[in-house]
């Protein structure tokens, strides 16, 4: 038997699909705790050791972690780093703790999702789907401003603003309402309603 196995995600969930998602997601991290494209490529990248003792990385299953290619992510050996195994990153955008945005995945403006756009963002999804993240998150359910900042906001009302302005038929919704998780911490529709932009959100969790 190879040390490599069958490769379990080398093809997207689909090749090209209409943007039809902007999914808001959150770090689920601290207050002030900043989060860079690097943290994000090892918790995303990193090898994951999986219940039968193989592990995954890039997508493809390997034997062991002895099995691992000898890499380099972020000039950390990835046969000590522990993430996702995933292919690429979970999203397009981060929004950092100072309202910065970080384009982390490039994409353009065009009406479909591109192979090399789709990020991991929520299963099932990405193929018609932009994922945005924020720095911040972790805690309950509550509001936006208990978990982010108002920089933050800004920016992604910014961002929101930019994306309906190239995709009118866009539809804004939280992580939460597409899996069943806690992500992005605050109920997206409500604050779509505080900023009168409920037209482009959805009450109840996403079904198809």
């Amino acid at each position: 038997m190879n040390d490599q196995m069958k490769d379990q995600q080398t093809k997207p969930e689909d090749s090209m699909g209409k943007l039809k998602y902007y999914v808001i997601h959150c770090a689920d991290t601290p207050p002030g705790m900043e989060v860079t494209k690097g943290m994000l490529e090892e918790w995303h990248m990193g090898p994951c050791d999986q219940v039968d003792g193989t592990v995954k990385y890039k997508g493809k299953i390997y034997r062991s972690r002895k099995s691992l290619p000898n890499e380099f992510l972020n000039g950390n050996f990835i046969a000590y780093l522990r993430g996702r195994g995933w292919d690429r990153l979970g999203y397009s955008e981060l929004i950092h703790w100072d309202g910065k945005r970080e384009i982390i995945t490039p994409f353009d403006e065009d009406a479909f999702v591109e192979s090399d756009e789709m990020t991991w963002g929520v299963a099932g999804y990405n193929a018609v789907s932009r994922h945005i993240m924020l720095a911040g998150g972790k805690g309950q359910l509550n509001r936006f401003s208990d978990h982010f900042t108002q920089d933050q906001e800004a920016t992604l009302l910014q961002c929101i603003k930019r994306t309906i302005l190239h995709h009118p038929d866009i539809t804004i919704v939280g992580h939460n309402q597409l899996a069943v998780k806690r992500c992005p911490s605050f109920n997206v529709y409500d604050w779509l309603y505080s900023h009168r932009m409920q037209k482009f959100g959805v009450i109840d969790i996403v079904n198809e």
